[in-house]
């Protein structure tokens, strides 16, 4: 799986006698790497030893929030925040700048990612804004708002637009509006999030989503590559059927290939109907051709073949999850007991 961003964990009870005990992992990792790690790289062998991160590679918020949290938690974190896209990446960010709390934790800040698409952030949005990478935040914040509310085509009908200092609107406007301004958009600062909207079972429901969608794209890629590549074929060929165009006229959802197998399953039990008396009029016949079919056939049954992978993959993954609590329970008592004789309270 994809790496989100590194972190070095360390053993403290090691380092606080001089020595570094520990190393880099990349996440997110299965929860079986992460067991591995702690117990072969930090050597935190039970709940009552402790650790720490003490540094970060291309982690994309403030490193304290993490300095002394649970990895699996810091793992999970990884995970959800792989699923946002560049525009809920760049809310969540500027959220936590600008509205997180000083001394905001791992769960907060999860919470913030589960809900980045509810945070009141908008992108700049006027003519010509892909070209205009050098304006600054206030100028590109003021031609948004002068596009918005119709004082830039107003300024455009009296010829009068270069004589307007966007850059000050901007900024004074961010200001009385009480506005963020950020690279590609701005945070109204006025909406503010609840950091206790997700439980720790909900926000583990959305990792074991990720994980799952992991594991099925790895087992399922050769049935997608097929599927991907009949796609683009279909389309290709549908495109400039002459016949197909003249049958469907402005409807040119026959090109897809996923459409064009719905258009056939529902003019089947259409047909089924008709056979059975209970539709009227005339039995409808395909209008692809004989090889359109047959791609549309192999289509569906890799389709299908995707599905049982998906079930076949969730199921083995809540059976694991199940397998694991238990394990996991036991082996946390024991080792509990095999080391209670370990545990420093030298507290001098």
């Amino acid at each position: 799986m994809a790496k989100v961003f590194s972190i070095f964990a360390q053993n403290l009870s090691a380092y606080s006698k001089g020595n570094i005990i520990g190393d880099w992992i990349d996440l997110p990792q299965k929860k079986e790497v992460i067991d591995r790690f702690l117990k072969e790289k930090v050597k935190i062998y039970n709940d009552n030893q402790e650790y720490e991160i003490a540094d970060t590679e291309d982690f994309p918020f403030e490193y304290k929030i993490i300095r002394y949290a649970d990895l699996y938690e810091i793992n999970k974190l990884a995970a959800i925040y792989s699923l946002l896209d560049e525009v809920q990446i760049e809310a969540a960010k500027g959220y936590c700048e600008y509205k997180g709390k000083f001394d905001m934790d791992i769960q907060e800040l999860l919470n913030i990612c589960m809900q980045s698409s509810l945070i009141s952030y908008y992108q700049y949005n006027f003519e010509g804004s892909e070209y205009c990478s050098m304006f600054s935040k206030e100028q590109k914040y003021g031609y948004t708002l002068a596009e918005g509310n119709g004082i830039h085509k107003l300024l455009v009908d009296n010829n009068i637009e270069y004589c307007f200092d966007f850059e000050k609107y901007g900024g004074d406007a961010c200001i009385n509006n009480n506005i963020a301004l950020l690279e590609n958009g701005y945070l109204d600062l006025n909406d503010t999030l609840n950091l206790q909207a997700f439980s720790k079972e909900e926000i583990q429901e959305k990792v074991d989503e990720y994980f799952i969608q992991e594991e099925c794209e790895i087992k399922a890629k050769l049935a997608l590559n097929k599927m991907e590549k009949l796609k683009n074929e279909f389309k290709k060929i549908t495109t400039n059927d002459k016949k197909l165009a003249e049958y469907f006229k402005e409807d040119k959802r026959y090109t897809n290939i996923r459409s064009a197998g719905v258009i056939l399953a529902s003019m089947e039990i259409r047909n089924l109907q008709r056979e059975n008396g209970n539709l009227e009029g005339e039995i409808e016949h395909s209008p692809f051709s004989k090889e359109q079919e047959k791609m549309i056939d192999d289509y569906t049954k890799l389709e299908k073949t995707v599905e049982y992978i998906e079930q076949e993959v969730e199921s083995k993954y809540e059976k694991d999850m199940y397998s694991n609590f238990y394990v996991g329970s036991i082996e946390s008592i024991k080792n509990n007991l095999e080391n209670e004789n370990d545990f420093d309270y030298d507290y001098a």
